[in-house]
């Protein structure tokens, strides 16, 4: 089993600010996402990721958002 690792929001803004290209996936609902998503990241709701798990790529690795890293948590144990 791979461990799930865990990125501040400090850690994130420096690889963001380096150049990174990382594959954001923001899973908070759509009120959530209204008042403000990072730019480049894909919009999927926690609870529509099983219909939409051909978006993803086994050889990626994603960072997951969310508000209080919940919901990132239970979709990294999903997938």
């Amino acid at each position: 089993m791979e461990r799930i690792a865990t990125i501040t929001t400090a850690e994130l803004e420096e690889k963001l600010k380096a150049g990174e290209v990382l594959e954001l996936v923001d899973v908070r609902e759509d009120d959530e996402v209204a008042q403000g998503m990072i730019p480049g990241a894909k919009h999927i709701r926690m609870g529509d990721i099983p219909a939409n798990l051909d978006q993803f790529d086994k050889n990626k690795e994603y960072i997951f958002i969310c508000r209080s890293s919940r919901r990132s948590e239970n979709v990294c144990h999903y997938l």
